[in-house]
């Protein structure tokens, strides 16, 4: 999984060398990392809570704030406004909403 964030990132790095490769990289990942820290401040749940009793068929996940549709058009719109605001590039800013959008429709066919 992380061999996918980590190439996307490095490719747009290398084709926009003006971002950074970090935002490239947080970018790339977001949901994953908005997952993380949402579900410690109890915004998002994940069930069972007993890591012993957890099966690949009673496992749920509510991804509400993360990975559903309507926040991920903030937060595409909102990294695109950091990169293009922080880089002074609108191609930064549009690369780094395409890493977020790339990742939401690629995590339809995991």
């Amino acid at each position: 999984m992380l061999a996918g964030h980590y190439a996307t990132a490095l490719v747009a790095y290398q084709k926009f060398p003006k971002g950074t490769l970090l935002y490239f990289l947080i970018v790339s990942q977001l949901q994953d990392l908005l997952w993380f820290v949402f579900h410690y401040l109890g915004f998002e749940t994940t069930e069972p809570s007993d890591v012993l009793n957890t099966t690949l068929s009673n496992m749920t996940v509510n991804m509400l704030y993360s990975h559903d549709l309507i926040p991920q058009i903030l937060w595409v719109i909102i990294i695109f406004f950091i990169g293009k605001i922080l880089f002074k590039s609108t191609k930064v800013g549009l690369t780094g909403a395409a890493l977020v959008i790339g990742h939401f429709v690629l995590d339809f066919f995991s």
